[in-house]
């Protein structure tokens, strides 16, 4: 979820500022917030800190049980409650003070303040997420997370993202190495949209003490020109309810929840843009394409010989280099699809995040930002594959997703290797791996002639 009205390279007195205003004008708020970080051990005793995630919670909703730490060999997940208005003091001071541990932030790292939708990763309902840039993001640790007494993790990623609550974390996720508080919007929300005919039924939930006269503000558009769209207004009943006509056919829609103060408390945005707030309204069905079928296909039985898994690596990544060693083997073996935006265990979590983050000062859509991030992957691919191949590269919204597809065939001029290092792989079950003797002559061995065929037609 991208997120809008953004505030980039606050001062620490700025954020605390901003924060003072949010926690005054909702007021609604528990005492305590919850603080999880994630420590990891880089050398003996010297431990980096993966990520810090802050979290409000609202009056009307329960509070968690506190969760004692999980202190694995090389890896702490550790928790604390604090005051949630000690952390205006936080920016002012420039450091997190916690009970177990104070950390100091450093000054000349950014800080940020994104807008983010109702049904964001964070929580259900709206609100402002404060981000500081913590430490350079450490590489990934891959260990198995194993004792008698704690709960097993595959990895130190997957123990962190169930740690967090933040499922979609990847090795080269933006949050990665920052301090993270979510502060939900208590006032007011859109809390259900419905389609019923040529009406968009609309249901905001608001407090007692909310201002009144809130409006819905925004537009939809027929096609996918930019220019062809009608806007939208309509002014929120007292009971939360409001109406807005709406043709059958929408290619996009996007809505804003505003008060008289101007005070934005809510949007939904879908169609061109990843799905942001209530379930989606446009949701049409379409005709499944080959690709779709492809992905169901790959999905269903899990990476192998032919399927490969990867989130969004940026080709400037060093990660970068398992995706071109994964389209090296596929050549030399059967051919096969590398999917960007689907996880080792076939979750789709789609690229549209992170791309959206890297480019956030870049003057382009969504669209122009997909396209150049496919020209990136695809010139990485043919500089370092020899001899040329013709790898395709494709974009496809799957699951309320964006995923790319690298489409590698099968190699007519094998062996294929890397121009740098002059290695060659195959594909060895889900693995790339350096081909064995006995796999090497075959591959060096030149293509058999249908003389030389063991069979024949009938």
């Amino acid at each position: 979820m991208s997120g809008i009205s953004r505030k980039y390279g606050l001062s620490f007195l700025e954020a605390s500022e901003l924060l003072v205003d949010s926690l005054k004008e909702n007021a609604f708020y528990q005492e305590l917030a919850r603080v999880r970080y994630v420590l990891v051990e880089r050398d003996r005793d010297k431990w980096d800190v993966a990520i810090i995630v802050a979290h409000a919670f609202t009056k009307d909703e329960k509070m968690p049980e506190p969760t004692k730490e999980l202190d694995y060999s090389s890896v702490r997940l550790c928790e604390d409650w604090v005051p949630l208005n000690s952390f205006v003091q936080c920016f002012k001071n420039a450091r997190l003070e916690l009970p177990s541990i104070c950390f100091p932030f450093v000054k000349n790292r950014s800080r940020d303040r994104t807008f983010l939708s109702g049904n964001n990763r964070f929580h259900r309902r709206p609100g402002h997420l404060y981000t500081v840039d913590w430490q350079d993001t450490t590489h990934a640790n891959h260990d198995i997370l194993l004792s008698y007494n704690l709960p097993y993790c595959p990895d130190v990623l997957a123990a962190v993202r169930q740690w967090t609550g933040l499922i979609e974390l990847t090795d080269s996720h933006v949050y990665r190495g920052k301090f993270l508080l979510f502060v939900p919007e208590c006032r007011a929300y859109i809390g259900k949209l419905a389609r019923v005919g040529k009406e968009l039924q609309i249901n905001v939930v608001r407090i007692q003490s909310c201002e009144p006269n809130l409006r819905i503000k925004g537009a939809y558009w027929k096609d996918s020109q930019e220019t062809n769209y009608e806007s939208l207004e309509v002014t929120v009943n007292s009971d939360g309810s409001a109406t807005l006509s709406l043709p059958e056919e929408v290619h996009r829609l996007e809505l804003f929840l505003l008060g008289p103060s101007e005070s934005l408390y809510d949007y939904h945005r879908e169609g061109r843009w990843p799905l942001e707030g209530t379930a989606s309204v446009l949701t049409v069905e379409k005709p499944i394409t080959s690709d779709e079928k492809i992905i169901q296909q790959a999905i269903k039985s899990g990476e192998g010989v032919t399927f490969e898994f990867k989130p969004y690596i940026a080709p400037s990544n060093p990660k970068f280099e398992e995706v071109i060693r994964t389209a090296i083997a596929f050549a030399n073996k059967l051919g096969g699809y590398i999917f960007l935006g689907i996880a080792d265990d076939c979750r789709v979590i789609g690229i549209e995040r992170e791309l959206v983050n890297q480019n956030r000062n870049v003057a382009i859509d969504f669209e122009q930002q997909v396209s150049r991030y496919i020209g990136t992957v695809l010139q990485a691919l043919r500089g370092r594959i020899i001899p040329s191949v013709n790898v395709g590269v494709t974009s496809i919204p799957f699951a309320e997703h964006r995923v790319i597809i690298v489409k590698v065939p099968v190699g007519d001029e094998m062996p294929y290797r890397d121009a740098q290092g002059d290695r060659l792989y195959i594909r060895r079950g889900g693995n790339n791996v350096l081909p064995n003797n006995e796999e090497l002559k075959e591959l060096l061995s030149p293509p058999k002639q249908p003389d030389d065929l063991s069979w024949r037609n009938a």
